[in-house]
C-alpha cells in the first residue's frame, strides 16, 4: 500500500478537519490582532485625521484580506495535491515535460510578480493615507499579490499536469480524460475563487484610501477615479489569465472525450460515461467558460455597489 493510501486508511486521517480548522483559524487570529488596533504603534500625528469611515475601511481590509489568504490556500493545497497525484502517474519517460512545465510554471510566477498592473502613483496613494493605520501597508499589499500569483503558477503547473495523456487501450484512455474533466473543474474552481478575492481585497484597499478624504469631496472622486481604473485593469488582467490557462486545457479534454466516446458502446457505456462528451459543446462546457470571467465581474459590481 503507497504512503498516501496508508494515510488516508490511517485512524489518525480523523483528526485532518480539525487540524486544516486550527492552521486557517490561527492564520486568521494572527491577521485580527494585527489589524484590530484603531492606529498603528508609534503613529501619535497621522498625516490624516483618523475617522470612523478610515477606520472602518481598515476593518473590512482585515475581512477582505482573511478571504484572500484562505482562498490562497486552499488553491495552493488543491492545485499541489492535483500535481503531486498527476506526477505519480507518469511514467520515466515523462520526466523531460514534467521539468519543462515546471520551468514554465518559474517563468509565468516571475512575469506575474514582474508585471505590475497598478502604477506608482498607487503606492503613494496608500503610503498618504492607509499608512497611518497599518506599517508598510505597501509591503502587505505587495506580499498578498505575490502569494496570489504563486498559487494561480501553482494552479497553472496542476492544470498542465492534469492533461498528460494516458497510455493504454481506448477505454483506459477515455476514462484518464474523463478524470482530467473533473479535475479542472477543481483547478477552474480554485482559481476563480482565488482570482475574484484578489480584486476583492483591491477593491476593498482603494475604498479606504477614498475614505481620508470624506471632507475633500473633490479629491476623493479623483482617488476614487484611480482606484476604479485600477480594479478595472486587474479585473480583466485576472480574468483573462483564467480564461488563457482553463479554455485551451477544456478544449483539449473535451476533444479527447468527443474522439474517444466514438468508439464506445452508449447502449453498454461503463457508469462513469457521459453521453454530452460526445456533443461539441455543451451548457456544462459554456458555463465553465464563462466562470473565468469572474474576476472581471467582482470588480465591476464592487465599484456599482460603492456608487449606492
Amino acid at each position: 500500500m503507497s504512503l498516501t493510501n496508508r494515510l488516508i486508511q490511517s485512524k489518525w486521517s480523523a483528526i485532518a478537519p480539525l487540524l486544516s480548522g486550527l492552521v486557517l483559524m490561527t492564520v486568521l487570529w494572527f491577521i485580527h490582532c494585527r489589524f484590530a488596533a484603531y492606529a498603528r504603534p508609534g503613529v501619535t500625528d497621522p498625516a490624516v485625521k483618523l475617522t470612523l469611515d478610515t477606520y472602518s475601511g481598515r476593518l473590512d481590509f482585515m475581512g477582505a484580506m482573511e478571504v484572500q489568504i484562505t482562498a490562497i490556500i486552499v488553491a495552493i493545497v488543491v492545485g499541489f495535491g492535483l500535481a503531486v497525484s498527476a506526477i505519480r502517474t507518469l511514467g520515466r519517460s515523462a520526466r523531460p515535460i514534467v521539468w519543462i512545465i515546471v520551468f514554465l510554471g518559474a517563468l509565468a510566477l516571475t512575469i506575474l510578480i514582474k508585471d505590475d498592473q497598478s502604477p506608482r502613483e498607487y503606492g503613494e496613494l496608500l503610503d498618504k493615507t492607509a499608512a497611518s493605520q497599518v506599517s508598510h501597508i505597501n509591503a502587505i499589499r505587495l506580499g498578498l499579490e505575490g502569494s496570489t500569483a504563486l498559487a494561480a503558477t501553482v494552479l497553472a503547473i496542476a492544470t498542465a499536469l492534469v492533461l498528460y495523456p494516458a497510455e493504454g487501450d481506448a477505454i483506459h484512455r477515455l476514462e484518464a480524460a474523463a478524470e482530467s474533466y473533473r479535475r479542472l473543474s477543481y483547478l477552474l474552481t480554485a482559481g476563480t475563487i482565488l482570482l475574484a478575492s484578489d480584486i476583492f481585497t483591491k477593491t476593498i484597499l482603494t475604498k479606504w484610501a477614498v475614505a481620508y478624504y470624506v471632507t475633500e469631496p473633490d479629491k476623493g472622486a479623483a482617488v476614487a477615479a484611480l482606484g476604479k481604473s485600477i480594479v478595472t485593469g486587474w479585473g480583466v488582467y485576472d480574468s483573462l489569465f483564467l480564461a488563457a490557462t482553463y479554455i485551451p486545457s477544456a478544449l483539449l479534454v473535451r476533444t479527447r472525450l468527443r474522439k474517444g466516446g466514438e468508439v464506445i458502446d452508449t447502449k453498454a457505456a461503463p457508469a462513469w460515461f457521459n453521453i454530452k462528451w460526445l456533443s461539441d459543446t455543451s451548457l456544462e462546457d459554456i458555463g465553465r467558460a464563462a466562470a473565468t470571467l469572474t474576476p472581471f465581474i467582482v470588480g465591476q459590481a464592487a465599484n456599482l455597489i460603492g456608487k449606492g
